[in-house]
């Protein structure tokens, strides 16, 4: 069963890119468009997809054999997106694409998403899909470890802040801070207010700080330090 309906049913629901793209190297661009979608090709709406994603008339007319995997793995793309189904399941989107192609790739997602769709992408690429995420699901070693929005699980991760200061090492540690090199000190802090109402505490005291920099964990981050403190799992 897939969304209450018999699998045989709802299969024109879906949409699948695996992370090897399964294109034939003997046909051409389109042959492999039309067997693989198994949609009209010559619509506006297909047209609209493939120069969203740089697959020229040129390049199309071309043995799949002569793609680049970048381009490859774009024409997969296309091929799940003209199908427009419901759901557009994505393994490894980022394999193979180079920033420019992920970025329109990444575009197309989005749309999709506001038309309704649902998107669901797995992967290791943490910080190029946390672009495009609303919501996550981790799973570590078989068992799900998280599921919540992206922006929960940031606020969860909080921010990390490092200052330079000359004050004393006393001083500056009764804050909750700790020295990690001469001069140097850090704390994790819950969100950035947090740490702005602190900071105004220790300006009135007449502490004087160098440098401050504010570092925001990324998803890579957050899920190593889940899988690192599971019992602590927001």
């Amino acid at each position: 069963m897939f969304s209450g309906q018999p699998i045989s049913q709802a299969r024109n629901q879906v949409s699948i890119v695996f992370d090897e793209p399964p294109v034939y190297g003997h046909l051409s661009g389109y042959d492999n468009l039309y067997l693989l979608s198994r949609v009209d090709i010559g619509t506006q709406y297909v047209n609209h997809i493939l120069s969203a994603l740089n697959l020229e008339k040129d390049l199309m007319h071309k043995d799949a054999r002569a793609f680049s995997l970048g381009q490859r793995h774009r024409l997969a793309v296309a091929c799940a997106l003209i199908r427009q189904g419901n759901f557009i399941i994505m393994d490894e989107p980022t394999v193979g694409l180079d920033v420019v192609s992920w970025e329109m790739v990444k575009n197309l997602l989005k749309a999709e998403a506001a038309q309704g769709r649902v998107v669901l992408l797995t992967g290791h690429n943490y910080n190029l899909m946390a672009e495009v995420v609303d919501d996550i699901l981790i799973i570590s070693e078989g068992i799900i470890s998280y599921h919540g929005s992206m922006n929960n699980i940031i606020k969860a991760a909080g921010i990390n802040i490092e200052l330079k200061t000359q004050f004393d090492r006393a001083s500056i540690e009764s804050y909750g801070f700790t020295q990690i090199a001469p001069s140097t000190f850090h704390k994790q802090y819950s969100n950035r207010q947090e740490f702005n109402n602190q900071l105004v505490q220790m300006q009135k005291r007449g502490i004087i700080i160098e440098h401050i920099d504010i570092k925001v964990p990324g998803l890579k981050e957050v899920y190593q330090a889940m899988l690192e403190n599971k019992d602590e799992l927001p």
